[in-house]
C-alpha cells in the first residue's frame, strides 16, 4: 500500500462528485503530472520551515484572539463551526496574505464555512440543500476574492495578472514568509500561462478548503480525546508549565518545537493516528505498472486506507497484539471513548520511539504526501498550547461517540466544551 502511495505511475484522483465541484479547476494542480510538479515546487517553498517561522507571529495572534473568545463565553461553548471558522481565518490571512479589514475578513470566513459544506453531500440541487447554498455561495465568494485580488495585483482589461507583476512574481525565489496566493501566480508564470484572477480565485478557495477543513477536524478531535483522557492533559499541563518556566510566557516558534515540547507533538501524531481527518488517499493509474503480485491496469482507481496502515503496522499496534485477527473483531476501535484510555498512548511517539515517525501516514506518505503538514501541526499545537496554559476543559456531551463521516464529529451533536479557567504562571 506505501508503494502505491509514492509510486511514479499513479496521480491523485477524487471521486467524489460534490468535493470535485467545490474545488474546480484547481484539482488541476494535483492531478496533472507536470502542473503538479509545478505546484509542489512553488508552494513547498512557500510553506518551508523559514517561511512558517517568519508568519508564526500572525498565526498566534489569529488563534489566541480566538482562544480568548472561547474562554469569555458563559455556559457550553460549541466548537465543531467555531474551530472551522478559526482555521479558515489563518488561511486566509496568515498562509493567503489577504489583506482585508475584519468585517471583510469575517465574510470571507463565514461564506468559506457554508462552501464547506457541500464537500461532502449528495449534490441534489434544491433550494434549502447544503448543495444549492455552497453552489451559490461558492459563485459570489469567487467574485469576491476576484476583487481582493485586483486590489492587491495590476489586471489587464482581459482579466489578467499583467506581464510585470507576472515577471516580479516569478523572480521571488526565496520568500519573506508564507504566502500561497503569490505561490499560485509563480506557477503561472513558470507554466507559462496567463494568471486569469478568476483561476487565482479558484485556486485560493481551494488552498482555503484544504488548509481549513482538515486542521479545524484534528484540532477538534485532538480537544475531544485529551477531555477523555485525564492522565494526557495532565501530562500536557506539566510541560507546559515547565517550558513557561524555562521560556518565559511569550509562545515562539522555537518553544513550539518537538525538542521543547515532546509531548505536545507526540499527542498530536497519536490524535491523527487513532482520530484522523482523512481516512485513505485516492490514486490512480497513469499507466500499466506492477507492485509485486499486483499488476495494475491504466486507467484503474484504487484507495490507500491510512486506518489500515496504522492498524497493520507493528509500530503503531497495542501492546500485545500481533496479527490481524487480534486487531478486529467486536469492538469498534478508536470510536468508543472507552477505547481511547487504552488506546490514546502519546508515548509511542516520543524520543525514544522515533524509529515509528515514519510510519505515520496521515498526511500520505513519501514524494505525494501533503506540503501543509508542518502548517498544520504547527496550527493545532500552537491552538492547544494557548489553551492548555490558560484553562483545562470538560467535555459534556452524555454519550461522546466520535463519527468520522463526513468528517469527524459527534454522534450526539456539535461537541460541548466546558472551559475552566487555569492559567499557568511563568
Amino acid at each position: 500500500m506505501k508503494k502505491i502511495m509514492t509510486h511514479d505511475d499513479v496521480m491523485w484522483e477524487l471521486p467524489i462528485p460534490s468535493a470535485a465541484k467545490i474545488f474546480g479547476s484547481s484539482l488541476k494542480s494535483n492531478s496533472q503530472p507536470d502542473d503538479h510538479a509545478v505546484f509542489r515546487s512553488w508552494m513547498g517553498l512557500a510553506l518551508n520551515q523559514a517561511s512558517l517561522k517568519a508568519v508564526f507571529p500572525k498565526i498566534t495572534h489569529v488563534l489566541g484572539h480566538h482562544v480568548d473568545q472561547w474562554l469569555s463565553e458563559a455556559g457550553p461553548v460549541q466548537l465543531d463551526e467555531k474551530t472551522r471558522f478559526m482555521m479558515v481565518e489563518v488561511a486566509v490571512s496568515a498562509f493567503g496574505r489577504l489583506d482585508v479589514n475584519q468585517q471583510m475578513m469575517d465574510r470571507l470566513c463565514e461564506d468559506a464555512l457554508v462552501v464547506q459544506k457541500g464537500l461532502y453531500v449528495v449534490p441534489i440541487y434544491l433550494p434549502g440543500t447544503n448543495w444549492y447554498k455552497a453552489v451559490h455561495k461558492r459563485t459570489s465568494y469567487l467574485k469576491l476574492l476576484e476583487g481582493i485580488l485586483r486590489v492587491r495585483f495590476e489586471v489587464d482589461a482581459a482579466g489578467c495578472i499583467t506581464e510585470s507583476n507576472l515577471l516580479e512574481a516569478g523572480k521571488e525565489k526565496v520568500p519573506g514568509s508564507v504566502d500561497t496566493t503569490l505561490a499560485v501566480v509563480q506557477e503561472c508564470y513558470e507554466r507559462k500561462v496567463k494568471a486569469d484572477v478568476r483561476y487565482i480565485a479558484e485556486r485560493l478557495l481551494g488552498n482555503t478548503v484544504a488548509a481549513s477543513e482538515t486542521t479545524s477536524s484534528t484540532l477538534l478531535a485532538t480537544m475531544i480525546a485529551i477531555a477523555l483522557v485525564p492522565r494526557v492533559v495532565e501530562r500536557l499541563r506539566q510541560e507546559q508549565a515547565e517550558v513557561l518556566s524555562a521560556h518565559g510566557s511569550e509562545l515562539t516558534y522555537e518553544a513550539l518545537q518537538k525538542s521543547v515540547m515532546p509531548y505536545l507533538d507526540a499527542t498530536v501524531r497519536e490524535s491523527t493516528r487513532l482520530l484522523p481527518s482523512v481516512h485513505g488517499v485516492f490514486r490512480r493509474a497513469k499507466r500499466d505498472f506492477q507492485i509485486g503480485d499486483y499488476t495494475f491496469k491504466k486507467g484503474e482507481k484504487m484507495m490507500v486506507s491510512t486506518d489500515l496502515l496504522h492498524a497493520l503496522d507493528p509500530c503503531c499496534m497495542e501492546e500485545g497484539m500481533s496479527s490481524l485477527s487480534e486487531i478486529t473483531g467486536d469492538i469498534p476501535l478508536y470510536v468508543d471513548p472507552s477505547r481511547l484510555l487504552t488506546s490514546f498512548q502519546p508515548e509511542r511517539w516520543l524520543e525514544e520511539n522515533t524509529a515509528k515517525v515514519p510510519n505515520l501516514h496521515s498526511f500520505s506518505f513519501g514524494q505525494h504526501s501533503c506540503l501543509g503538514m508542518n502548517a498544520a501541526f504547527l496550527e493545532i499545537k500552537c491552538a492547544l498550547a494557548l489553551l492548555l496554559r490558560k484553562s483545562t476543559w470538560e467535555l459534556l456531551n452524555a454519550k461522546p461517540e466520535i463519527k468520522f463521516l463526513p468528517y469527524t464529529h459527534l454522534a450526539d451533536g456539535p461537541a460541548k466544551f466546558k472551559f475552566c479557567p487555569n492559567p499557568l504562571k511563568p
